[in-house]
């Protein structure tokens, strides 16, 4: 939803992230346990569902002892996105209202500290056998844990980015798009150009001004 990172900002800085066909790219560094970014209400016409459609850029920048967690609803049910602890890789887990996972995937590679951006893609629908799809840096990274059907809990909140003190993000984030309605097959090419120019390396293209380029309609 649009409004996923209002109202209650407490970051860091703000910087150009990169400069792709004219546009310049804004990012959010955490540096410590005290930044995030929150919602402490639900998403405005959020429901629960069986697609989603996500899409950020990452950077780390440092280790603590615990999950990055990039996106973050409640450890009970509802959706999480993170970077796992030990095994450094970028996951997503999604929740039914009862808590049982209905979706887990991982990227089969590890991502550690570095200087390099980093561009994750994830789609799925769970009503689809076989609609579930990670990306990272246009390479598949799909190692599918968990995949049930059932609806996803999206109506969880407070909604996180970064989760101080658990499960803070060092590091930098940028073109964060999340759309719990809609699915794309992101295993073709031009549906990732919606999110990524192709090149190496990989740079942002723009969304639109409320998101509504990649499918049509604003997230």
């Amino acid at each position: 939803a649009q409004d996923v990172v209002a109202p209650t900002v407490t970051c860091t800085k703000a910087f150009a992230l990169t400069v792709t066909a004219g546009f310049v790219y804004g990012a959010v560094e955490f540096l410590n346990n005290s930044n995030y970014l929150s919602r402490s209400t639900d998403l405005i016409g959020n429901t629960d569902g069986k697609k989603g459609l996500i899409s950020f850029w990452f950077k780390i920048n440092g280790e603590l002892p615990v999950s990055y967690q990039f996106f973050y609803h409640n450890n009970s049910d509802g959706i999480t996105v993170y970077r796992d602890f030990s095994s450094h890789k970028i996951t997503i887990v999604c929740r039914d209202s009862g808590g049982v996972i209905r979706l887990k995937l991982m990227t089969s590679t590890a991502y550690a500290i570095s200087s390099l951006w980093h561009h994750a893609i994830i789609s799925y629908d769970m009503a689809v056998a076989g609609a579930r799809h990670l990306y990272v840096d246009d390479a598949d990274e799909t190692n599918v844990t968990t995949f049930s059907n059932g609806l996803i809990d999206y109506t969880q909140f407070p909604h996180h980015i970064s989760f101080p003190p658990l499960y803070p993000v060092m590091g930098c984030l940028s073109e964060m798009y999340l759309n719990f309605v809609e699915y794309m097959d992101i295993t073709i090419a031009s549906n990732r150009r919606k999110f990524d120019d192709g090149a190496s390396p990989l740079k942002p293209v723009s969304l639109g001004a409320t998101g509504s380029l990649p499918t049509g309609t604003a997230p």
